[in-house]
């Protein structure tokens, strides 16, 4: 029951709940092909935030990865 009570799983519990109302949202308002490829951005998010928050380095590699994700996201956006 601890566990159930915990600030930090309540908090993640919230935060999961509101990434599925929001992807529902998303779903009902775009075309799953377009939509989907957006959540490659995760690993974007991720990576800036693990820099700021927990002081990981960048790497070219990680660079490079960044950036084919973002281009690719990109690419299968245009119209």
């Amino acid at each position: 029951m601890r566990a159930f009570t915990n600030p930090w799983v309540l908090g993640g519990t919230f935060m999961y709940a509101t990434s599925l109302v929001t992807w529902l949202k998303v779903l009902s308002t775009m075309e799953l092909s377009l939509a989907y490829p957006m959540v490659s951005l995760g690993y974007v998010l991720v990576m800036v935030l693990s820099f700021l928050f927990l002081g990981e380095t960048f790497t070219i590699h990680k660079l490079l990865g960044v950036a084919a994700v973002i281009t690719g996201v990109m690419l299968i956006g245009y119209k």
